[in-house]
């Protein structure tokens, strides 16, 4: 919704544009110029999400053909696993990297400034890493995530060292999970994945959201966010688009 939010404002200001130049005179060949330039770049912007919407049908379509062809007794149930896997990580990086308007390739100034930093031996996936910034009026606020591939081991080797430099605590959820498995005996190593956060669902009144996570197949996430400056850009956009009914 945000992302199509954008591509309105985007074009009704290009239709400001459109007025504007009708109404001077022809004669102005750089206005022209810019002008196109502009038509190029909203058409360029416009084809790379139509042809990542038809990604995403393309998607639905071959998921929902697994499901047919499981239920009609052609595959295994390991095969639709192995088939629906392969198809999601094919076509979900692709329309990932067509619909990342804003790709992240480090840790911006603002979040290392709140102790967070970027982990040792792991690869950046550039794909499904995005940020925003306040110092662009369109996004109006920060925001990064930043996702990272590698072993397992070492993502949570990673993990822990960030949220250590942070200060950043374990999940109550994760918390909770380990001092049961000390309680009954239960080896740690049945705990797959791990989650530091500075905030929990019950209490979100913190100025900053920070969230380090690894999935059980090795994934690191970074995510950070200013909660003050994204609830001021929000309520001032919902207070524009009421006032513009």
């Amino acid at each position: 919704m945000k992302k199509c939010f954008y591509i309105l404002k985007y074009f009704l200001s290009v239709c400001i544009v459109v007025v504007l130049v009708s109404c001077t005179s022809s004669h102005d060949q750089p206005q022209k110029e810019d002008f196109k330039e502009q038509i190029d770049a909203f058409s360029e912007s416009l084809k790379d999400i139509d042809e990542a919407m038809n990604m995403v049908d393309m998607l639905n379509k071959k998921l929902n053909d697994i499901e047919k062809r499981y239920k009609a007794g052609e595959l295994t149930e390991e095969e639709a696993a192995r088939l629906t896997e392969e198809i999601n990580h094919k076509y979900s990086r692709e329309i990932a990297r067509r619909s990342n308007l804003n790709p992240a390739v480090n840790l911006p100034q603002w979040a290392k400034n709140f102790g967070l930093t970027e982990p040792q031996g792991l690869k950046l996936d550039e794909d499904f890493s995005q940020q925003t910034s306040i110092d662009n009026p369109d996004e109006g606020y920060n925001s990064v995530i930043l996702v990272y591939n590698g072993s397992y081991e070492k993502a949570m080797e990673q993990a822990k060292i960030i949220a250590e430099k942070a200060g950043i605590p374990l999940s109550k959820n994760y918390k909770l999970a380990f001092e049961m498995a000390e309680k009954y005996g239960e080896s740690f190593e049945e705990i797959k994945g791990i989650t530091y956060m500075n905030y929990d669902f019950s209490n979100v009144d913190v100025d900053l959201k920070i969230s380090i996570s690894v999935s059980e197949n090795g994934v690191l996430t970074i995510n950070a966010v200013d909660v003050i400056q994204m609830n001021e850009y929000l309520k001032k956009n919902s207070s524009q688009n009421f006032n513009s009914f």
